[in-house]
C-alpha cells in the first residue's frame, strides 16, 4: 500500500521529476530511472544541462529550468549562461520550460524570463513564449486543455500594450481565464488614477 502512489510511474501514465543540476547527476539519475523501466522522466533544475544536450535529446528528456534572472552557479561559467540556457537547449532539440521554482509569488514575471531567453539566444520571441506556455503544458501532460490557443481548449489569454515579453513596455489590459474576463481592478490602480487626476500623466 505504501507504494501504491508510484504505480502510475511504472505504468507510464505520470512523470518522474528528478531534481538535478550537475551534468553527471543528470545522466546518472536518468539512467537509474531507466533501469526500472520508467519512461516519462523530467529533469528539474538543469543548470549544467547545456553540457549533456545530446544525451537529453537522444533520451527525449525534457528540462524544467531554474529561474534565469540570476548569476551562474559555477565560477568558471559565463555570466550570461542562465539567460542563454533555454535557447541553447531548445536549439539542441531538447524540450524546455522555464519556471520560478518554488517562488510562486514571482510567476507574474515569467514572461520576462522568456523575453530574456530570446534576447540572449537565437530563439525568436514566439519560440521563447512556448517556454512558458506550450512546452510546460506538454511536459505536464495537460496540453489537451491549455498551452496553445486552439479550438476545444480553455480560452485563457492575456492582452497587453507593448511587448508582453519586455518589462519596459508590457502593460496588461485584459485577462481571460477559461473564456471569462478577469477583473483587474485593485487598490493600487485606483490610487494611480487618483494621482493622474490630481497631478496629470507622468
Amino acid at each position: 500500500m505504501r507504494l501504491e502512489a508510484m504505480r502510475a510511474l511504472f505504468k507510464g501514465t505520470t512523470n518522474l521529476y528528478i531534481r538535478a543540476d550537475y551534468a553527471k547527476d543528470i545522466i546518472e539519475s536518468v539512467k537509474f530511472a531507466q533501469e526500472f523501466g520508467l519512461k516519462k522522466i523530467v529533469i528539474v533544475g538543469g543548470d549544467q544541462a547545456n553540457k549533456v544536450t545530446a544525451f537529453l535529446k537522444d533520451n527525449q528528456i525534457p528540462v524544467v529550468l531554474n529561474p534565469a534572472h540570476r548569476l551562474p552557479n559555477g565560477t568558471d561559467e559565463g555570466v550570461y549562461l542562465p539567460y542563454e540556457l533555454p535557447g541553447i537547449l531548445a536549439k539542441a532539440g531538447v524540450k524546455v520550460a522555464i519556471t520560478y521554482a518554488d517562488e510562486w509569488w514571482r510567476t507574474r514575471n515569467l514572461a520576462f524570463l522568456a523575453g530574456t531567453s530570446s534576447g540572449f539566444s537565437d530563439v525568436t520571441p514566439e519560440q521563447a513564449l512556448q517556454f512558458i506556455t506550450k512546452n510546460p503544458a506538454e511536459i505536464l501532460g495537460v496540453d489537451q486543455y491549455v498551452g496553445t490557443l486552439e479550438k476545444g481548449k480553455q480560452a485563457s489569454l492575456v492582452v497587453t500594450t507593448g511587448d508582453m515579453l519586455d518589462m519596459r513596455g508590457n502593460a496588461v489590459q485584459m485577462v481571460f481565464i477559461k473564456g471569462g474576463k478577469v477583473n483587474l481592478d485593485d487598490k493600487q490602480k485606483r490610487l494611480y488614477e487618483k494621482y493622474k487626476e490630481k497631478y496629470g500623466q507622468k
